[in-house]
């Protein structure tokens, strides 16, 4: 029995380790290719997190879906949503799963629709032209059984249908032994190939539709979690350690540029107008364009209530709550900030804390992790150092956000600092665990976008002219 258990631990965590992968499926119509969809899975502390961007050019014209689904520990989805980008807008879909109830909504402008209906807790999700929630599915399909039968929901049409197949035999796979499936979902004929080895689904057909799915790269993001993102350009190592490039930074108190950069349709995120930040300029799904003006001012941050507050503080529950990359509810970040801060006699007081605390004891390297893996290691580009002190923020009661944006020297470089909510009052007060700045950072950090996601575009691809 011992080594029983002990075997079925060893697979479960071998299943989460194996799940934090990133991958490509590659699209085709009619055996020409049409189109690719990347995703990233990652564990989170409830389950699983699944990001994916599908781009497909049908006659023509190109269709973006950015997708983000979070799934329980067995795979079943709790939420769902995804942007529709098209030449002629963007449409909205969320799903929110509940309770054997799902309930999906849609917006495209001012049109809206909302669908409830059943939906059994241990169904699963396929989206339709988001090839990514096949991955899912390859911890949940055995490629050595038989038949296979399971509920399946399809946000984008608003309906729940069956995923029917039958097992057809066994045979190489390019020169992988594999399953080759075949049968229905709901009324569309679908095929699959399942690896036996790896046990991943590594073609997916709709014949009916002429329309076919391949399994073009995958790859460990526990091996990749440290590379940056290619088109990343943040300070350099050497830079930072340099008094003069520094003090160029620090002693900016104004600055005013021109700027311009296509937001890819990610105007949710946009973030250009704060206490020390004015924007003048148009906004819209493809261009950002205006003048933008920072000082660097205080935040009457003095002013902030005692610590431990009186009252908890309080503001959107996303900035109060764990997520990808976020590990505030892991037990040894809480106690660790609880030391930290326990001095603390002002919330700000334990802000600045935790700031000093980053800044001293994650050394700045070029390379990313998440906040827990970056403790353990010690070291992490300005991302990981912002994530960091936003989960010891967030474990002990403090709200706060990863800010990602740029650091303007001579060039625009991809950097992320920290806001913290101070109250109703006071509101949000930066820090910035990389440089060692509080309250009033300098004129040289331009915000862009809110959120510890990747932004939709990097500062490679942003036009900065400085105004005299």
């Amino acid at each position: 029995m011992r080594n029983i258990l002990f075997i079925g631990i060893i697979f479960i965590l071998a299943m989460c380790i194996w799940a934090q992968n990133s991958g490509v499926y590659e699209i085709y119509s009619n055996d020409q290719k049409i189109g690719q969809c990347k995703f990233e899975m990652k564990k989170h502390p409830m389950g699983f997190f699944m990001k994916s961007t599908t781009s497909m050019t049908v006659a023509g014209t190109q269709t973006t879906y950015d997708a983000e689904t979070y799934y329980d520990p067995g795979y079943h989805p709790t939420s769902y949503s995804v942007d529709i980008t098209t030449p002629s807008g963007t449409q909205q879909i969320n799903g929110k799963f509940n309770r054997g109830k799902v309930t999906i909504k849609g917006s495209a402008g001012v049109k809206q629709t909302e669908e409830s209906f059943a939906f059994p807790s241990n169904g699963y999700i396929i989206d339709q032209n988001i090839f990514s929630h096949f991955w899912a599915l390859n911890f949940v399909i055995n490629p050595k059984v038989g038949n296979i039968k399971y509920n399946i929901v399809i946000p984008q049409l608003m309906n729940a249908v069956q995923l029917s197949m039958v097992n057809e035999r066994e045979k190489e796979y390019e020169g992988k032994i594999a399953t080759y499936f075949r049968g229905t979902l709901g009324e569309s004929e679908i095929e699959m190939w399942i690896t036996h080895k790896d046990n991943r689904i590594v073609y997916v057909g709709y014949p009916n539709q002429k329309l076919s799915v391949k399994l073009a790269e995958v790859k460990s993001l526990e091996e990749e979690s440290a590379r940056l993102n290619e088109g990343y350009n943040p300070i350099t190592n050497t830079e930072l350690s340099d008094k003069d490039f520094m003090e160029m930074i620090l002693d900016s108190k104004k600055f005013k540029a021109r700027i311009s950069f296509n937001p890819n349709g990610r105007l949710d995120r946009i973030y250009l107008n704060r206490r020390a930040q004015a924007f003048a300029g148009s906004v819209e799904q493809n261009l950002v364009s205006g003048d933008v003006e920072l000082r660097r001012l205080s935040h009457r941050v003095t002013l902030a209530g005692e610590w431990p507050p009186i009252e908890p503080l309080v503001t959107d529950p996303i900035f109060m709550s764990p997520a990808p990359g976020i590990d505030s509810d892991d037990q040894s970040i809480k106690e660790r900030a609880e030391a930290i801060v326990e001095p603390a006699r002002t919330i700000w007081d334990a802000a600045r804390a935790i700031n000093l605390w980053v800044n001293r004891n994650i050394t700045y390297d070029m390379v990313r992790y998440t906040s827990k893996d970056a403790i353990v290691k010690g070291r992490g580009d300005s991302h990981t150092k912002a994530l960091v002190a936003t989960a010891m923020l967030r474990s002990v009661g403090i709200p706060a956000r990863v800010i990602r944006g740029i650091l303007y020297v001579d060039v625009p470089l991809d950097h992320s600092w920290v806001e913290v909510f101070l109250g109703p009052e006071l509101g949000w007060a930066p820090i910035d665990p990389t440089t060692d700045e509080v309250d009033e950072i300098s004129a040289r950090h331009i915000s862009l976008w809110v959120g510890e996601e990747q932004p939709p575009v990097f500062a490679k691809d942003i036009k900065i002219e400085p105004i005299e």
